[in-house]
């Protein structure tokens, strides 16, 4: 963020990549980058700098939701040959248990706690 000040440039988004989320959730901040209480600092910072925050958000795919994870809270997983990004398996997204995970997990990031404005 000092890079961008010293140039008088305010970004609208800062968007936190790939790899920001622990893949054994549903879309929760990894605890080696402090967690779900860092995630929160994050998006203060960025407010109080006049940003807001973005994730980037993969259920699917080598830096998504862990299948096996999905799998031990009963959620639908596929397999077949055209999942091979996804190293064979992926988490069914019209399954509604996980669709419901989902919907409330982006509730809470787009709330005033988090205050994400943006998913990539």
């Amino acid at each position: 963020m000092n890079a961008f000040r010293k140039l008088d440039l305010r970004p609208e988004l800062y968007s936190l990549d790939a790899g920001w989320q622990d893949r054994q959730s549903i879309l929760r901040a990894k605890e080696s980058y402090g967690g779900e209480q860092e995630l929160i600092s994050i998006a203060q910072k960025f407010r109080a700098a006049g940003s807001d925050l973005s994730l980037w958000v993969s259920p699917n795919g080598p830096v998504g939701i862990s299948t096996d994870y999905l799998r031990s809270q009963g959620f639908e997983v596929g397999e077949g040959k055209s999942c091979h990004y996804c190293y064979g398996s992926y988490g069914v997204l019209l399954d509604k248990k996980l669709e419901d995970a989902l919907t409330e997990r982006v509730r809470e990031l787009v709330s005033q706690e988090y205050s994400v404005r943006h998913f990539k």
